[in-house]
Parts: structure tokens; sequence; C-alpha cells
């Protein structure tokens, strides 16, 4: 590939990133054990340090001989209450700042940063499992925009997003049906829900002609579909589409609950049993009860606290669909990838909701930013595909029409 042809987009927050280290209130340091690929292992052991240092290397890296991939060679251990062994009495990193930062593992460096590629495209973004990146995408009431950057030596570590078999044409289109995408979903003349449920009207159509080789068939979707991202006269048309609240907080807490019990995280665990308990959720033999009534509470105090705020949603998820190029984000069914991005709104919803714990219960900046959070890490950085389990069990139980992902929206 010539490098000169390469082009890199990004969000307008991107340069403005900058990690908040010590005062950072959920920082990255605390409750992830951090993989140590091979050659950071190899860089760490022999780098010159401190014998104190070197000899909390020593006992806080320990190698995984278990390992079938060099990416887990090692992991870095938690000490008693969480935390990083490296992190000092003032929460910043010792290898860091005895070493640098080229010494530290790979997530250690990129974080929260991200780059995905598509043909000659880069996209750079960050994710809002980060308390600095949720600041930045909560500070855009205006909506997130996407600029062009200059190609930089050294510039992360670079996942290619892969082109699926017999849609090399579809692919070739990527920067325009992704803009058509985002576009949709930052058109505020509908509700987000609706923008949600129009998107999935375009997808459905895209998947048609995801092996298609005429080019003028992609020309014809991009006309078609660019009408949506304008106006609101399709407003009568998703409006006839299902809801049913109960039936989208009985999914989520379904899916919440197995997340429970999968998670390996103590913070995640007890993050996940307070908001269930919020709800008085109870495992009976074959079945849970709940209070509904509960929610819709919650709900009443989550959608008065952000009334004039309702961007920050938007741009989550917007957020998202870009960094990942959703829907051509490599998978071979253009419609799981619309699938999984309802599952990953419909439970961010559902979490957000249920930050107003209780009605005494004081509802804050700081708790929904610790949602957005805690929802980051357990879904987009599953690392054991979770989130593509619960897809798989869509299609099982015929529950993967436009018609379903509907109620899963509106909740």
């Amino acid at each position: 590939m010539n490098d000169a042809k390469e082009y890199i987009l990004q969000p307008d927050y991107f340069s403005e990133f900058h990690c908040l280290a010590s005062g950072c209130h959920n920082d990255c340091c605390h409750g992830w054990r951090i993989n140590v690929p091979r050659p950071c292992y190899m860089k760490i052991r022999s780098t010159r340090k401190s014998p104190e240092l070197e000899e909390l290397v020593s006992k806080g890296i320990r190698r995984n001989k278990k390992a079938n991939s060099s990416t887990f060679f090692a992991g870095i251990q938690l000490d008693e209450k969480g935390d990083c062994v490296f992190l000092n009495e003032e929460r910043m990193c010792r290898l860091q700042i005895e070493c640098g930062p080229g010494v530290l593992p790979y997530i250690c460096q990129d974080f929260p940063r991200r780059a995905f590629r598509s043909g000659n495209l880069i996209l750079l973004s960050c994710t809002p499992a980060c308390e600095e990146v949720v600041n930045l995408l909560w500070a855009r009431p205006d909506g997130l925009e996407f600029l062009a950057a200059p190609r930089e030596k050294g510039i992360l570590r670079i996942s290619r997003l892969r082109t699926p078999e017999g849609s090399q044409t579809l692919y070739s289109h990527f920067e325009e049906i992704q803009w058509v995408c985002i576009s949709i979903l930052q058109n505020r003349s509908y509700t987000l829900d609706e923008r949600m449920i129009l998107l999935g009207i375009a997808v459905r159509a895209l998947a048609k002609i995801q092996s298609t080789t005429e080019d003028a068939a992609v020309q014809d979707w991009l006309t078609r579909y660019t009408a949506l991202t304008e106006g609101s006269g399709f407003k009568a048309a998703v409006e006839k589409l299902p809801s049913n609240p109960l039936m989208f907080l009985a999914n989520n807490l379904e899916t919440l609950f197995e997340l429970l019990i999968t998670t390996s995280s103590p913070d995640m665990k007890e993050y996940l049993k307070t908001r269930l308990d919020s709800l008085g959720l109870k495992l009976e033999a074959d079945h849970f009860t709940y209070q509904p009534d509960a929610y819709f509470e919650q709900k009443e105090r989550l959608n008065a606290f952000l009334h004039g705020q309702e961007y920050l949603m938007e741009n989550i998820i917007v957020n998202e669909v870009f960094a990942h190029g959703i829907p051509l984000n490599g998978k071979d069914n253009l419609w799981d990838a619309y699938m999984l991005l309802c599952i990953l709104y419909s439970l961010l919803k559902a979490l957000l909701t249920m930050s107003a714990d209780s009605p005494k219960s004081v509802l804050s900046r700081e708790k929904l930013v610790e949602g957005v959070i805690l929802w980051a890490r357990i879904s987009l950085h599953a690392i054991d595909n979770r989130m593509d389990g619960f897809v798989k069990r869509m299609h099982e139980n015929e529950s993967d029409t436009l018609a379903h992902m509907a109620i899963l929206i509106n909740g």
C-alpha cells in the first residue's frame, strides 16, 4: 500500500484529549488486568531500572504460560485494592515515571485512543471507557464533527477492518456509506430512538446488496437513504413500529444479569449488583422477578436531569458507529452489526436510567459519567466476545427482525 495515499479522519475532540492522570475518578489503572504482549514484556525486562522498580517488575508482571498468543504473553497484577501494582501514592505510574512512556504495554500507551483502517482510510477516535472522553462528548451540544488529519509517524497501533468475501464493491464506498449512517443519527428532526430505527431501515436495505458487484446498486442506496439525513418526512413510518417498555426492560435485565455472573471484575460485579438491586430483582427457580415501576420512576428522573442535554447519548452512539465503521465493520452479515449496535444502545439506556438508584438518591453528572464508563468497559472492551453471543442468541430465538430491534430501542 502506498502510504502517501493514506488519509485520516477523526472526531473534533480527538486532538483535545489529555489524560486526567491522578485527577481521574474512574482511572484505567484500577480494576483491569493489563495484558503484556511478548515484545512489551521483553522491553520492560531489558530496560535499566532502579533496584526497587526491578523488584516490583519481577513480582508484578507474571508470565501466562497457558497463553496461545503472544498478545497474552504476560499480565500486570493488581493489588488488594484492585489497583495496578505500578501505581504510586499519587496514583501515577512508577514504570512510566522512571522508564518513560515507550516502555509501557501497548494498551497503556494507546488507551483511550484507538485506530481502525479500511482500505486507505484510517479512523482515529477515543473510547468512552475513559472519564475525560465522556467529558469531551458531553461538551459538544451541537454534535460531533469529523475532521481530516495529517498522517503522523508512530500513530498508535492500527487494527484493520476486514472486508468480507464478496463485499468489495460495497466496501469501496466505505466513507460515503458511513457518512450517510452518521448523518441519519445526527438528524435531530427525529428523536434518537427514531433515528436508530431509521438507521435500521437503511442497513436492512444495504444488507440486501452486500454481495453486489454493481456499483450502480450502491449509488442508488446512497441516493435513496441520503433523504433520511435531513427533514422529518419519515416520522409517520417510524412511529408505527412497536414499542413495549416492559419487554425492553426484561431483555436488558436478562442481559445485565448474565453480565453480572460472567464478568471477572469485582468493581463491575458490584456496580451491576447495585443497579439490579435498585429494581428489587430476585432470582427464582427458573426466572427472576423485579419492580418495573421502580425503573419507570428512575427513567423520569433521568429524563428530567438530561433535559436539554439529550445530545450526550447521540454523541456516544455516533462515536461508536464512526470508530468501528458500523455497519461496514467487517462482519459477514451487515445486519449483525446493526443488531449489536441496538443491543449496546439498549444496554446504555438501561444502565444510565438505573444510575438514578432510588427516589432518595441524588442523580448527578458524576454518576452518569461512571455509568457510561462501566457500560463501555463491560461491553465495548469485553475480550470474550460476549456481545456477539447475544446477537447469536437473538438469531436462534428468531428475535432478529427490525420490529424486535424497535422494542430494544424504544424503552
